[in-house]
């Protein structure tokens, strides 16, 4: 389901309690979800958010879809709740006529990389390279100090 007004403050303390993720202002989520709503996606169990996924299609590229967060709650990992998220990610990318989804992961970020590699993304990681983790990642990518891999899935 898309998310409204009414989980900002909730997709906030989410995120928040997700590891790896940044957490960022509350006026940031409302903007998201008011201005590119239909590319977010929650899941809710009793009323409560146990997972997210969003992203956007590229500007400067129409045929790229950039999955930007992907997380779920710890203690229901392990349902496939995440896959589920990248499917309907997959759907709205290949709905809007993108030709690939691209995706980050730090080199540290195990768990991710191992689900984006089992949906068949590829790592196409290139330019300024580091192997970590025996993963080919991108040094730096963000200019924040973490080394990334570059996945892409193919639609």
């Amino acid at each position: 389901m898309t998310p409204s007004d009414d989980d900002i403050l909730e997709i906030h303390k989410l995120v928040g309690e997700l590891k790896g993720l940044v957490q960022h202002p509350v006026h940031f989520y409302k903007i998201i979800i008011n201005y590119f709503g239909n590319s977010f996606f929650i899941i809710k169990e009793a009323d409560r958010i146990i997972g997210l996924g969003w992203g956007f299609v590229s500007q400067s590229n129409r045929n790229i879809f950039f999955l930007w967060q992907i997380g779920v709650l710890k203690e229901f990992r392990g349902k496939n709740i995440a896959n589920r998220l990248i499917e309907k990610l997959i759907k709205f990318a290949k709905d809007n006529n993108c030709k690939k989804v691209h995706a980050t992961v730090e080199t540290g970020n195990i768990a991710s990389w191992k689900m984006f590699e089992k949906m068949d993304f590829k790592n196409v990681s290139k330019g300024n390279i580091i192997f970590e983790n025996g993963k080919k990642a991108i040094v730096n990518y963000y200019g924040s100090g973490t080394n990334q891999i570059l996945y892409e899935y193919k639609l």
